[in-house]
């Protein structure tokens, strides 16, 4: 959605780079090779000190931010590992969204999709305690709860450019809000 309202994600991206391709995580590639190197999976134990994660985040930042685009974002799990990271690297004005869903929701999503099996609701749990313990401490985080996002993707559109202080045209928001696969049922 933010990429939709002209956030700059980090291309390439991991898995499919087109930009209207349905199959596109807008998982930057490069951001998303270091930090599978930086946390092994499915353990999720790191592997590279914070000072040179710190210093990996301050240039890919500044390398995308010299593209010229007002608005860079990055989207990964593993990056909910690194919050204190990116602070120091891209400032304490950084905005930190969860795409909040149920911890059961999420563990269904990762079978779903044959991740990480047999360690599912293992590496959704550390993923899940990361976040809540940095939810307080960390003042531009906020939660977006996935269910609004799919029962009402325009509205969420509309908040989510609140949040990272976009201001999209009505094009963008429409655009942003149709990307949302809301014919999806969560698997019980």
């Amino acid at each position: 959605m933010l990429f939709r309202m002209g956030v700059n994600m980090g291309p390439p991206y991991w898995a499919d780079s087109r930009p209207d391709s349905a199959s596109n995580f807008y998982e930057s590639y490069d951001l998303s090779w270091h930090l599978r190197n930086w946390w092994t999976e499915p353990d999720l134990v790191e592997r590279v000190a914070a000072a040179r994660r710190i210093r990996f985040l301050q240039l890919w930042v500044q390398l995308q931010e010299s593209v010229g685009f007002r608005v860079v974002g990055a989207k990964h799990p593993l990056l909910s590992l690194c919050v204190s990271d990116l602070v120091v690297a891209w400032g304490a004005a950084a905005r930190f969204i969860w795409s909040y869903r149920p911890f059961d929701e999420s563990v269904s999503g990762l079978k779903r999709r044959g991740w990480f099996e047999g360690h599912e609701h293992r590496v959704q749990l550390r993923l899940w305690e990361s976040l809540q313990e940095i939810q307080g401490s960390t003042p531009g985080m906020v939660k977006l709860d996935w269910s609004h996002v799919r029962e009402d993707p325009l509205s969420a559109a509309r908040e989510l450019a609140t949040l990272a202080d976009l201001r999209p045209s009505a094009a963008q928001l429409e655009a942003a809000a149709s990307f949302v696969r809301r014919s999806e049922a969560p698997s019980v």
